[in-house]
């Protein structure tokens, strides 16, 4: 075995190569496993090390801890009888799986997806080499591995610098965060936590440099800057709510215990930096973000989890499940193209996989942390002990488990080697009192069980890496994987090899019942084969595990159209669109259930609750035009009693469209105003030439004259419509068609000049007598009165004869030549109905 210094290199090496490459994420399963085969090499030459390790209470208390989360992992993944099984909480659909597929009556384990706790299994020995190899090392080893932090983290804010430099078009991983730095990792977020850490690693080193040239402590404050810069540039908002925090850690870390001298001057320099960085346009984008935040997926990923938690507690789903089973809780309304890998919570996550065991060992883990910080306070720096290392850990302890509250840092293999690093500092440093097994039976117990789990983690990954372009070979590799079964059974059904297809899907449901892809496989090939009601009972087992097998929801649409049940289809043809909104058969499908008699109102259900492709409806609605007059208004009736009503923008559209048919009398039911946007206050900058629809507002021909829509000041009422006259041509300013009935109308809006002008542009009323023919038309006799702050009050009445006026363009223009230039607002249009 390997003496002490070696044996420092040796764990700092693997740190290092797990701080450089565990961002990577599941995407790189021979990366992966490449750093699990050196957490079992580390493990097995750390083992011996940790003997007479009890004697320091923390330590113990870690490795016990340590202990029980593979206990329970492999108490998952043994096989159970039957009679358990059928008793366990929220099982019931994977129950009639089994029973489907003749398994009810054999052994099986707790973990519905038992080959994704498994990698659980393996993915946990890395934090926990770490965790184990730092326990033995010494106050100068530990002072190692904080270096480092501190040189990984440099490494990662050099290539989110080189990704900002270029735009962003340059990153790391292949599947890295578009338009943000993600530095060493495929998500920003992860990026931003290890800033945070290595700005604490900062403070620490600044506290064991006390002594040290002022310089150098000048250049760690350097380090901190660019590790909050390269915070900033990954956008997160999270990581900008915890940088102060960091930052506040690292200074407390490095003060000195006189608290006086240049300790002053670099927490003001810090401290005006931080401002300073936070004031910057990049600083500004990540605060914009927040007002997002009400729209966050996010809180729908905790409410299905949560959901979950409260149908298999206490027994779980098993360890590494959430991704394959959180479809079985998703609700249609957050179900889009994105699926929900995380929780985005890691403690509802852990609960919801590991049950209520899993949530002892989350309150074990705190219990060590509050121990390990009473002692430090009893304690203090007597015996010759230094708590920054202690501190120093509790602080990046402290920044992961608030992140853990909206993300999942721990479940990245680089953050969980800092995570654990930082937990093991809790415990003070033991000096390692031998470094051989304590006997030969022993070594070999150990040497055999390394083996093992590293010839599963090589077929994991080789198996991982082979799904998509060769499942045969996936599933040679590794016959245990649900996932190489899966990807061959669909593989054989493309290929119209259903006898094979339904071989391979059976495996993968005697390994995971929870494959809505497996099921829609065999309902596929029995299908095809003319066997109706057994094509029905694999979908109908399909249906409860989700929204996101295409197949299973095409299936059962298509079932309910043909049983003419338009309510029952719309939900699948809705969870289609939301996967993939330019899905053109369910896009057609839907838009022809408008046609239907039943069909407006079911279709209303779906587009109630805003469905991401609720804009496309509309749109391929105006231009196809597949529904009548009485089912549009049947329709928008139907929507004004949803959650979320037409909107104004929607409304126009669909006018639009109703107008470019000449369906008049439903233009007119539907008009919830008799004019569009007469506040100005949907959308800004100049009016276009064309308008969306016939009911926006659009420029005129007059040459000179511009027409914006903004900000001024001293407004009306918000944004309003700014005119800038040159004073050189004559025309129309702005217009905008409508669609009114005969009657008598009074014209009123708000319109200050910016000063005295010697006329007033004019306002009149064009009939439009045929589609392409205008009748001639004067300006009308308006009355203006002083209002408020220098506007003035527009009045006109005007009247919509019964015959040759069927659509009317309200115009504002200038006829006037002699005038001079002139800069006019105006707000607060509006046409109200009199009494004839």
């Amino acid at each position: 075995m390997p003496s002490d210094q070696r044996f420092s290199r040796i764990n700092a090496g693997y740190f290092a190569i797990c701080l450089l490459l565990g961002g990577a994420g599941a995407y790189y399963p021979l990366i992966q496993s490449v750093l699990e085969l050196g957490a079992l090499a580390l493990l097995f030459i750390t083992l011996p090390r940790l003997r007479g390790i009890t004697t320091v209470p923390i330590a113990k208390g870690l490795l016990l801890l340590m202990t029980a989360w593979f206990a329970l992992i492999l108490l998952q993944l043994v096989p159970l009888p039957p009679a358990i099984g059928l008793d366990l909480p929220g099982r019931s659909w994977a129950i009639a799986v089994q029973r489907e597929i003749s398994l009810a009556d054999s052994w099986r384990p707790l973990s519905l997806a038992p080959d994704r706790t498994a990698r659980t299994l393996l993915a946990s020995l890395i934090p926990a080499a770490i965790l184990c190899g730092t326990l033995t090392l010494s106050k100068d080893g530990r002072l190692l591995l904080w270096r480092v932090v501190i040189a990984a983290a440099l490494a990662g804010a050099i290539v989110s610098v080189v990704e900002f430099a270029t735009g962003f078009s340059f990153s790391l991983w292949a599947n890295s965060t578009r338009n943000a730095a993600s530095g060493l990792f495929t998500n920003r977020t992860h990026h931003a936590d290890m800033m945070l850490v290595g700005i604490i690693a900062c403070g620490v080193e600044g506290a064991v440099r006390s002594g040290a040239r002022w310089e150098k402590k000048w250049m760690l404050l350097a380090l901190t800057a660019l590790f909050a810069f390269a915070l900033l540039i990954t956008k997160s908002r999270s990581g900008l709510v915890l940088l102060p925090l960091a930052v506040f850690a690292a200074l407390f870390l490095a003060r000195p215990a006189e608290k006086r001298g240049p300790w002053r001057y670099l927490s003001l320099g810090a401290a005006i930096g931080l401002i300073a960085m936070l004031l910057t346009p990049t600083a500004d984008r990540v605060l914009a973000r927040f007002a997002s935040l009400g729209d966050n997926p996010r809180y729908g990923f905790w409410a299905m989890t949560a959901e979950a938690i409260g149908d298999t507690f206490p027994i779980g789903t098993g360890l590494g499940t959430f991704r394959s089973l959180i479809p079985v809780w998703e609700p249609l309304r957050l179900v889009n193209p994105y699926y929900p890998n995380h929780a985005h919570n890691d403690y509802l996550e852990l609960v919801m996989e590991g049950g209520a065991l899993a949530a002892l060992l989350l309150a074990g883990l705190i219990a060590i942390v509050v121990r390990a910080l009473q002692h430090h306070r009893r304690v203090g720096n007597t015996a010759g002990r230094n708590p920054i290392f202690l501190l120093g850990g509790f602080a990046v302890v402290l920044i992961l488990a608030l992140h853990s509250f909206n993300d999942y840092p721990l479940r990245m293999t680089a953050l969980a080697a800092a995570g654990a690093f930082a937990l093991s500092l809790l415990a003070l440093p033991h000096k390692a009192r031998t470094r051989s097994f304590k006997s030969s039976a022993a070594a070999i117990a150990s040497a055999i069980v390394v083996l093992s789990l590293s010839a599963l983690s090589v077929s994991f990954a080789l198996s991982m890496r082979a799904e998509i372009r060769d499942p045969q070979k996936a599933v040679a590799l590794q016959p245990f994987s649900s996932t190489g079964w899966i990807s061959l059974a669909y593989a054989r059904l493309t290929e119209d090899r259903c006898n094979e297809a339904k071989e391979a899907a059976v495996q993968a449901l005697r390994i995971a019942p929870a494959s809505s892809t497996a099921l829609a496989v065999l309902g596929s090939c029995a299908w095809r084969s003319g066997d109706e009601a057994s094509a029905a009972r694999w979908m109908a087992l399909a249906e409860p595990l989700g929204w996101r097998d295409i197949i299973v929801q095409s299936w059962l649409a298509d079932q309910s159209l043909q049983g003419e049940d338009r309510a029952k289809a719309t939900p699948h043809l809705d969870a289609l669109l939301r996967m993939d909104p330019e899905n053109p058969i369910a896009g057609t499908t839907m838009m022809s259930l408008l046609a239907d008699r039943n069909g407006p109102d079911a279709v209303a259900e779906a587009l109630g609750v805003a469905p991401s492709w609720r804009h496309d409806f509309f749109e391929n609605y105006r231009r196809t035009g597949v529904i009548s007059a009485a089912g549009t208004v049947t329709l928008v009736e139907g929507l004004s009693q949803s959650p979320t009503p037409v909107t104004e923008a929607e409304r126009s559209t669909i006018i639009s469209g109703l107008q470019a048919r000449g369906e008049t009398a439903a233009v007119r039911r539907l008009s919830s105003g008799l004019i569009d946007n007469g506040t100005f206050s949907s959308g800004s900058g100049p009016l276009p030439n064309r308008a969306r629809s016939s009911r926006d507002w659009r420029s005129g021909t007059a040459f000179g004259v511009n027409a914006v829509i903004g900000e001024i000041e001293n407004p009306w009422d918000g944004n309003a419509l700014i005119v800038s006259d040159r004073g050189i041509g004559t025309g129309t300013i702005a217009e905008q068609t409508m669609t009114l009935a005969p009657g008598l109308y009074r014209l009123r809006l708000a319109i200050r000049p910016q000063a005295s002008v010697s006329a007033l542009p004019e306002w009149q009323i064009v009939c439009q007598t045929s589609p392409d023919r205008r009748a001639p038309s004067s300006p009308l006799n308006a009355r203006y009165d002083t209002a408020r702050d220098s506007w003035q009050s527009l009045t006109a009445e005007f009247v919509v004869p019964e015959r040759g006026c069927t659509t009317q363009t309200l115009q504002f223009v200038v006829a006037d030549q002699a005038r001079d230039p002139a800069i006019l607002y105006l707000d607060s249009i509006e046409i109200i109905s009199l009494p004839d």
